[in-house]
């Protein structure tokens, strides 16, 4: 290969036809970003995708300003980690086109463009597709690890390939998490640690990694662990200064720590992150930080601010959410009535959320939102009615096998109201210890209510 990419070894790496050493050559180059590579590589991968093919003949001029950026490029390429951020945006609006193919169907694998832009593209759609198919964010990490584990470290140097096998592996372990296979996300997330400890030492993809272990130390119940892991997290990017990912690790940080039983603290820290985190950005996440600010102030009996900051957000809110989430809003408005002792309108919202529950086969919840209506009713003097709902809910928990701290507090109840000895005291009680036994196995049925 000459000084610099011609024209046909442009259209033969974009084609596949480049051997592997010339390639990477290619690579390093685009991974500085150039503007004649934008200029010169944009249309050809345009043309490659079925878009009209684009005339770009080298001037003489843009020969030599090519050949002076090649120089500066290599010389500096060979210390640089894979990272994303270095990419052409040329080459970022051709993988965008071919993402899109992926997840409409159109392909089942990537066009073998080069081996690496295939990573990235595979582990960039993995995490867009996150909320809405976990099953296909597996496949698509599994095809980045695969692809991972077929680079040559001779062509690719042993320590980005490291890297790379680093950021596959670890956004496997979080596709697992999310499919909730914790276990299988355990080991992954643990070998990527193992890859990365083998890599550059990219600081960027450190702080990933200690994201989403801190997400799996959430998931196991490991709140302290995740804490410790999401504040370094928080640090390194304000030190970065990337504000909005700092809010977001606090706002992991914050839900963790309401999990913990400490509210007041986690409304604070949520307050803070949301003055970090870009709506514009990542507008599920603001929404997240929200929606778990307006659950711990109800939680701490602030209702007429939950409700304030329930009102002012409420579209926001509701146009980034599914359905699902929607419900837990329309809980949310329910306990809020029910808390400032608008009674008719509380119930009519309870309603619905346990048959929504219901029908989405989320039955612990479901039950749950009978309790609460069991509450309304014994205030209303409709201790029947509650009693029902309240054995009927029992059955509910004793048929899901939940811990034996859970089931003693379901016990108690049960037995409370089937002597008709029930108070909305204990009723509200039982409430926030199953609340808090959803989210935290280690809490005590004994230390709770005896």
């Amino acid at each position: 290969m000459s000084s610099h990419p011609s024209t046909a070894e442009l259209q033969d790496f974009l084609s596949g036809g480049l051997s592997a050493r010339q390639s990477r050559t290619v690579v390093l180059h685009l991974l500085r970003g150039c503007e004649s590579c934008r200029q010169i590589v944009g249309p050809y991968m345009q043309a490659l995708l079925g878009e009209q093919p684009v005339e770009a003949p080298l001037s003489a001029e843009l020969e030599t300003a090519y050949d002076a950026a090649l120089d500066r490029a290599f010389a500096a390429a060979c210390e640089l980690p894979l990272s994303k951020s270095g990419w052409s945006v040329a080459v970022e609006q051709a993988l965008v086109l071919f993402k899109s193919r992926i997840s409409t169907g159109e392909a089942e694998t990537l066009p073998s463009l080069d081996e690496v832009a295939a990573i990235e593209t595979l582990l960039d759609l993995c995490r867009e597709v996150r909320h809405e198919n976990p099953k296909r964010m597996v496949q698509l990490a599994q095809e980045a690890v695969a692809a991972a584990g077929r680079l040559n470290p001779d062509h690719h140097g042993v320590r980005r390939v490291a890297d790379l096998r680093c950021r596959a592996t670890v956004e496997l372990g979080n596709a697992y998490r999310v499919a909730d296979r914790l276990d299988l996300a355990e080991g992954l997330v643990e070998q990527a640690a193992a890859f990365y400890l083998e890599g550059t030492g990219d600081p960027f993809l450190g702080a990933r990694l200690f994201d989403v272990q801190a997400s799996l130390d959430g998931d196991r119940r490991r709140f302290k662990l995740a804490c410790k892991a999401l504040d370094a997290v928080h640090s390194f990017h304000l030190r970065h200064g990337d504000q909005h990912l700092a809010g977001r690790a606090l706002i992991s940080k914050g839900l963790y720590t309401g999990y913990s039983g400490d509210c007041e603290e986690a409304i604070h820290l949520l307050q803070s992150a949301l003055t970090l985190v870009d709506a514009e950005r990542d507008p599920a996440v603001a929404a997240a930080g929200l929606h778990n600010q307006v659950s711990f102030l109800v939680d701490c009996g602030r209702f007429r601010e939950a409700r304030a900051l329930l009102w002012q957000n409420r579209a926001d809110l509701e146009r980034v959410s599914g359905w699902v989430t929607r419900l837990k809003l329309r809980w949310l408005e329910g306990q809020i009535n029910a808390g400032l002792g608008d009674l008719d309108r509380a119930e009519q919202a309870l309603l619905e959320v346990q048959e929504g529950f219901q029908k989405a086969d989320l039955h612990y919840k479901a039950a749950i939102a009978s309790l609460d209506l069991a509450v309304l009713w014994l205030r209303q003097g409709r201790a029947d009615e509650a009693r029902d709902i309240v054995l009927k809910a029992a059955e509910v928990f004793t048929a899901l096998k939940i811990h034996r701290e859970g089931l003693a507090a379901v016990l108690l109840l049960r037995k409370a109201f089937e002597t008709r000895v029930a108070t909305t005291s204990l009723l509200e009680r039982v409430i926030r210890f199953m609340t808090r036994a959803e989210h935290d196995p280690s809490v005590s049925f004994k230390a709770w209510f005896l």
